[in-house]
C-alpha cells in the first residue's frame, strides 16, 4: 500500500521491491519520478527539494543527480537487470564480456549525460587502432546504443535525450566465409560413423551412439538449433510435426527458444522412423527428453561440448579421411560427386541448419515458409544462401527431400537399417 510523506510516495512493486515516487505538476501536466537503486529515499528527498526550489523560482524542474550519474552506474542499476531478463543466457554472457572489455573501462567513468558523439568517435578510433575486429566493434556499438536508448527513456534521471550512437558510422561486417552446404549423403556418412563407428564405452554404448547419430539427423531434417533439439520432449512430436518451444541454456532447459517464439517444423518420414526406433529401445514417457545423457539427465553445456570434441569432430575426420576409398567402393561411384574437403572444420549447427535450408530451397519451399520453420528473418536467408537461391531459381525440376534422403541412405547404409545401424 502506498504511503505519502512530505510529498514523497512510498510503495512496493508486485515483486515486493520498495520504491519512492515524487509527484509534481509542470506545464499543466502531472509528472512523477520513481527512485529505486539509483537514489533511494535520500535521492527522492533531494529531488523533491529541487522540485520545490524550481517551482518557487518559476524554472523548469531539472534532475539533481543527472550530472553525476556515470555510465557504469546506470548500466549496473538500470540497463543490466533489464537486459539480463530479456536476453538468452548465452547472449547475455557474450554481451557482458564485450561490455566489460571494450566499454566499461573506456567509458564507464564518464557521466552518461556528457557522453556525446565526439566522445564516442574517439572511443571507436581507439578500438580500431587496438586491432578490434569489425564484428566485435559492431556488437559493442549495438550494446552502447541499447544503453543510450534506455537512458533516453529516463531523461530527468540521466540527462540523456538523444542516442549519440546513431551518429556513428558502423564498420562493414562482411561474412568472413560463406556457409558450407553439405548434402544428405554427407549427413548420412557422419551418422554412420557416429553409430556404427562409435567410440562410446559402457553398458549403454549402443543407446548413446544411437542418440549421437539421431541428433545430427534431427537437426539436418528439421533445421532446429542444437539447443532446441536437446530440449525436445517426446510430447513435442505429434501429427507429423515437431514443436520447438524450449532451448538448452548452460545448465537448464528454458521455456523459450532463442528468439522467444514457438515454431513448428514438419516431421519428415525418415526422421519419424529414426525417432520410433530410439523410443522403442530407450522407452520413456511423454515428458521425458528425447536426447538424454547416459545418466538419464537432460544435457547441459558441458555435455554438449564433450559430444562435439569427443564424438562429433572425430566422426567428421573419419568421414573426410575415408571419403575417396568409400566412394570408389560403390558399384557406381559417379552417383557421389560431392567433395568433403574441409568437413572436419564444420560445426554441428552448420551441418544441420545449412543442410536443411539447402534441401528445402531445392524442393521449392518459399523463403517465408523456411524462415518461419528456422526462426529467423527472410533477409538472413537471402543473404546467407544467395548462391543456392540463384542456382535453384535456374532449375526447372524440384527435388523431393524424402526421396533424396532415402537415396542417400541406400548408398551409405546398404543392407543395414539406417535407423538402428543393424
Amino acid at each position: 500500500m502506498a504511503r505519502r510523506e512530505q510529498g514523497i510516495e512510498t510503495y512496493c512493486t508486485p515483486r515486493g521491491e520498495k520504491r519512492y515516487r515524487v509527484r509534481w505538476r509542470e506545464g499543466g501536466r502531472h509528472r512523477s519520478r520513481s527512485f529505486r537503486r539509483l537514489g533511494g529515499e535520500h535521492g527522492a528527498r533531494a529531488f523533491h527539494r529541487a522540485v520545490r526550489q524550481a517551482q518557487e523560482a518559476g524554472a523548469r524542474v531539472l534532475v539533481a543527480d543527472a550530472a553525476s550519474l556515470t555510465l557504469a552506474a546506470f548500466v549496473a542499476d538500470v540497463w543490466a537487470p533489464r537486459a539480463r531478463r530479456r536476453l538468452a543466457p548465452k547472449t547475455w554472457k557474450r554481451d557482458a564480456c564485450v561490455y566489460n572489455k571494450h566499454i566499461l573501462h573506456e567509458l564507464g567513468g564518464h557521466p552518461i549525460a556528457q557522453v556525446d558523439a565526439e566522445v564516442l568517435v574517439e572511443w571507436q578510433e581507439r578500438l580500431e587502432d587496438a586491432g578490434v575486429g569489425a564484428p566485435t566493434l559492431i556488437k559493442a556499438m549495438t550494446i552502447l546504443s541499447s544503453i543510450f536508448r534506455e537512458a533516453a527513456r529516463r531523461p530527468r534521471a540521466t540527462g540523456v535525450r538523444l542516442n549519440p550512437v546513431a551518429l556513428l558510422d558502423k564498420p562493414s561486417a562482411r561474412r568472413r566465409r560463406r556457409p558450407r552446404v553439405w548434402g544428405p549423403v554427407v549427413v548420412e556418412r557422419v551418422r554412420y560413423q557416429l553409430l556404427v563407428g562409435s567410440t562410446r564405452i559402457g553398458p549403454d554404448k549402443r543407446l548413446a551412439a544411437l542418440r549421437d547419430s539421431l541428433l545430427v539427423g534431427f537437426m539436418a531434417m528439421t533445421g532446429c538449433r542444437p539447443g532446441e533439439a536437446l530440449a525436445l520432449r517426446w510430447c513435442d512430436l505429434d501429427d507429423g510435426r515437431v514443436r520447438l518451444e524450449r532451448a538448452l541454456s548452460e545448465t537448464e532447459i528454458r521455456d523459450r527458444t532463442k528468439t522467444g517464439a514457438d515454431r513448428i517444423a514438419p516431421l519428415l518420414a525418415p526422421l519419424a522412423v529414426d525417432l520410433a526406433a530410439l523410443r522403442k529401445l530407450a522407452g520413456g514417457g511423454a515428458e521425458d527428453f528425447v536426447f538424454l545423457t547416459s545418466a538419464g539427465c537432460h544435457w547441459v553445456d558441458t555435455d554438449w561440448r564433450n559430444y562435439r570434441s569427443r564424438h562429433f569432430v572425430p566422426a567428421l575426420e573419419r568421414v573426410e579421411a575415408e571419403w575417396e576409398g568409400w566412394r570408389d567402393s560403390l558399384p557406381d561411384s559417379s552417383l557421389v560427386r560431392e567433395s568433403v574437403a574441409g568437413l572436419s572444420e564444420t560445426r554441428p549447427y552448420d551441418l544441420g541448419r545449412h543442410t536443411h535450408s539447402a534441401l528445402m530451397l531445392a524442393s521449392g519451399m518459399s523463403l517465408q515458409r523456411l524462415a518461419a520453420i528456422q526462426g529467423h528473418s527472410i533477409r538472413v536467408l537471402d543473404e546467407t544462401y544467395s548462391e543456392q537461391l540463384t542456382e535453384y531459381e535456374q532449375r526447372e525440376a524440384r527435388v523431393d527431400p524424402v526421396a533424396e534422403i532415402a537415396a542417400a541412405r541406400r548408398l551409405v547404409w546398404g543392407d543395414r537399417d539406417a535407423a538402428t545401424g543393424r
